[in-house]
């Protein structure tokens, strides 16, 4: 609706004294206008989109368990701020200290290489 006022009344500023210099300038003022108002519409990323199943683990679990014993102690990491490489030393470490079993700690490294940053 508003865009709609917007150009009938850029139309009637045009008819008033149509000049080039005008025209150019109510063209361009539409072009701007129905530009900013168009709807952007970003797809939606749904979590599991990255989340892949490797042989050694599975990284479905594996976010459940990062999410689960991970975030008891501390704010959660996202494993994108880390590669692959930096992963291994901090999810050894780590898993000591959540207690982690063989299984759920190739479930967590399943799920942080699938996310890592490349």
């Amino acid at each position: 609706m508003v865009l709609l006022v917007c150009f009938i009344f850029l139309f009637l500023y045009l008819l008033k004294r149509p000049t080039m210099k005008r025209f150019f300038l109510v063209i361009t003022l539409m072009i701007l206008l129905v530009w900013g108002c168009s709807h952007k519409t970003v797809p939606a990323k749904t979590e599991t989109s990255s989340i892949a199943m490797t042989t050694s683990g599975d990284a479905i679990e594996g976010k459940a368990t990062f999410t689960e014993k991970c975030g008891r102690c501390h704010g959660l990491k996202d494993p994108a701020n880390y590669t692959v490489a930096q992963w291994g030393p901090i999810l050894s470490s780590m898993a000591i200290k959540a207690k982690l079993d063989d299984t759920e700690k190739a479930n967590v490294m399943a799920y942080v290489q699938a996310n890592a940053k490349q």
